[in-house]
């Protein structure tokens, strides 16, 4: 492999890298948001009702 192909190779490996990174990121919050959500829903269930 010459010096000239290197850097090509790792700024692809950095893009899957960051890619990947972010994928795994987006996932997450989506998890979290949908937690959030379902905690609310308990939290509000669970308040007296004033009248």
């Amino acid at each position: 492999m010459s010096i000239k192909q290197m850097p090509g190779r790792v700024l692809i490996s950095l893009l899957l890298s960051v890619t990947g990174l972010l994928s795994g990121c987006a996932s997450h919050n989506e998890n979290a948001s949908l937690l959030a959500k379902k905690q609310a829903q308990n939290i509000s269930q669970n308040l007296p009702i004033k009248s």
